[in-house]
């Protein structure tokens, strides 16, 4: 007995199932049949259960029929899938050193470091080693009589980190030549350009004129051409993403064939 006259008394397990009421004790059997009504009136009004199943089964057909006809006609796959964005037209820098830490690749046929999406190992090791490569002479400078002076070993020039160097007439009509086989294998897999490959007309011009030179103004070994170190740009093009859909099997061309009429 406290201060309060309150007395405190233990409840048994059965008195205290017995303060829980009726409606908590029966809840589950309330549930079911609860359900059963329901299926009762579903199953007693058929224009309710015709509500239901249209639309589900409508569902179903769109779903199944639209699979089938989209594994018949086109099964896009990533590698058909490509996106394309612009790089920066100074990625490569302006210096070897620049160029090098952007990972861009030197170009001995352009004097050019390139983004490496512009650049081609085989071509490049076809030039630098390939049939024509016996013929390659580069020079510091040229007298009056257009003789090289200062000869320049190959693999330095090759490196990248000489600022001009001269060449003979021969190489430069080489160069036109090996430079206008980048341009069709470039373009034949749709791989992006540097802008000096693609310089324009003029250029195109020029390296017609030269492999043209029917007085032989300009003889092979005349030490007449400068090459300058270059930094082009690796043209993409503005943002693009192209879908193409996979070959038509034989199955696929029969049954898209005009009906006779």
């Amino acid at each position: 007995m406290g201060r309060n006259n309150f007395s405190h008394e233990k409840l048994s397990s059965e008195s205290a199932q017995s303060l829980l009421g009726d409606d908590e004790r029966d809840f589950p059997d309330m549930r079911r049949v609860t359900l059963s009504r329901g299926f009762s009136i579903i199953s007693k009004s058929p224009k309710i259960v015709v509500a239901i199943a249209i639309p589900f089964l409508t569902l179903v057909l769109l779903v199944v029929f639209g699979g089938i006809l989209l594994s018949r006609t086109w099964k896009p796959t990533l590698g058909q899938i490509s996106i394309s964005t612009r790089i920066p037209p100074d990625f490569c820098g302006n210096t070897p050193a620049e160029a090098q830490a952007a990972g861009c690749m030197f170009e001995a046929n352009n004097f050019a470091w390139m983004h490496p999406d512009c650049y081609d190992a085989e071509m490049e090791e076809n030039w630098r080693h390939g049939p024509w490569s016996s013929d390659l002479e580069f020079w510091r400078d040229h007298d009056d009589n257009w003789n090289g002076v200062g000869s320049v070993p190959n693999e330095e020039a090759f490196t990248g980190l000489i600022d001009t160097v001269w060449v003979n007439t021969l190489q430069h009509r080489r160069h036109c030549l090996h430079i206008w086989k980048k341009y069709v294998l470039f373009a034949e897999t749709r791989r992006p350009m540097d802008s000096w490959t693609v310089e324009g007309v003029h250029h195109v011009d020029h390296c017609v004129n030269i492999i043209r030179d029917f007085n032989d103004s300009w003889s092979d070994q005349r030490v007449s051409s400068k090459l300058t170190l270059k930094y082009p740009s690796c043209e993409y093009g503005p943002v693009a993403i192209n879908i193409s859909p996979n070959p038509w099997t034989s199955e696929q061309k029969q049954m898209h064939r005009p009906r006779p009429k």
